[in-house]
């Protein structure tokens, strides 16, 4: 695959942008089936963090940051079956962060088609967004799991979004989705902490997960009080079905260079 493909963003015209808002019908919505976890990197060297792993999941309250800037992210894939995932604003009120393999196939570099955010989505309901813009990582072609995250650019601002971190998680975290072993049509999150992490791989494991299936792109969120901002320090994109696990990318320099091209890109 050649630079310019690898290096494309997908860019939305106003007419495909009204066109997706007339594809996503409340029935579409509602049969929109759940984006399914890629499984582990199993090439991954552990450095295993003696620490509690993820509890039960708990319902939460889309009207209070930071689950507020989050949402359902709804995609149409190359196969031309609809699917959901999670996403958040992150970074600003009009830069949306949720797993690559949400928005492009890795292998194809297609990007998938009818891509609407909503904020906030709750039983149907929420405000939806469309896409100016969305680009992922070059690296993230080939299926690189440590560059499995991806930026769009929305067509209105949002009031609220969470802080972009890099330089790798802290020990207390939340994970935010919408699960199908759940109740898919609410967000739920989940207490955790950090269990395994490979640098050179640039993934970030965790342990007895409860959120599966619906999940993907759901940001790993910690408080920092002394600055009272709540910052993404990562994401859910790839975990075990079977097992209780579940990793993202660790984000370094690459995903703040990502977030400053999407979003100063004309």
């Amino acid at each position: 695959m050649n630079h310019e493909v690898r290096h494309a963003a997908k860019i939305f015209t106003r007419g495909e942008r009204e066109a997706i808002f007339d594809y996503w019908t409340h029935e579409r919505l509602a049969n929109a089936r759940p984006a399914t976890l890629p499984g582990l990197d199993r090439r991954a060297k552990s450095n295993h963090c003696e620490a509690p792993a993820f509890g039960e999941a708990y319902p939460v309250d889309v009207n209070v940051l930071p689950y507020n800037a989050g949402g359902k992210l709804f995609f149409t894939d190359e196969k031309g079956e609809d699917h959901y995932g999670t996403a958040q604003f992150c970074g600003s009120g009009q830069m949306v962060l949720t797993a690559a393999h949400l928005v492009r196939d890795p292998f194809s570099g297609n990007y998938h088609t009818n891509i609407l955010f909503i904020r906030a989505y709750d039983r149907g309901f929420g405000e939806g967004y469309t896409f100016e813009r969305i680009k992922t990582h070059d690296k993230w072609i080939g299926e690189n799991r440590g560059f499995d995250y991806a930026f769009g650019y929305t067509d209105h601002p949002a009031a609220y979004w969470v802080v972009l971190r890099a330089g790798g998680p802290y020990l207390d975290m939340v994970m935010i989705g919408y699960p199908e072993n759940y109740d898919k049509e609410t967000m739920w999150g989940a207490d955790g902490r950090l269990e395994d992490w490979d640098s050179v791989a640039g993934i970030i494991t965790m342990k007895e997960s409860p959120m599966k299936a619906g999940s993907s792109g759901g940001a790993w969120l910690w408080k920092d009080y002394d600055r009272d901002e709540i910052l993404a320090l990562g994401l859910t994109a790839g975990g075990d079905e079977a097992e209780p696990l579940i990793e993202g990318p660790l984000f370094t320099q690459d995903i703040l260079s990502l977030f400053h091209e999407v979003d100063n890109a004309e």
